[in-house]
């Protein structure tokens, strides 16, 4: 009995602890786990609809969208290297030293904006 008396006051605190963060935690993660949910939804929904084409229209479908996702992984690890690049510069209020690799990365005017806007 001794025993239980002396851990009751870390139990408290870590079970306040856990509340304190439990609303924070779900009122990040439910919104996440949704948009999941929503893109699992879609994707059932492409695979039923072709499916009823056929079994090979199912795997063009299949294999396009795998040749997708090795694209935009790539594209995305890519960019994620200029984003870095891109922070020094703006700190340094030279962001004509990124402009070469973040318009090569991006392939879109909004970093031509993005330097004109800067310097």
């Amino acid at each position: 009995m001794a025993q239980n008396a002396s851990r009751a006051p870390d139990s408290d605190k870590s079970q306040s602890l856990w509340r304190s963060d439990i609303r924070p935690t779900l009122s990040l993660g439910l919104p996440l786990a949704g948009a999941q949910l929503a893109q699992m939804a879609i994707n059932t929904t492409d695979v039923l609809m072709i499916g009823r084409l056929g079994a090979q229209e199912l795997a063009a479908s299949v294999l396009a969208f795998n040749f997708y996702m090795l694209v935009w992984f790539f594209g995305m690890g890519v960019l994620q290297a200029v984003i870095p690049l891109a922070a020094r510069a703006a700190a340094r209020k030279s962001c004509a030293t990124c402009a070469g690799p973040c318009a090569w990365a991006s392939g879109f005017p909004s970093c031509s904006a993005f330097r004109s806007g800067a310097s």
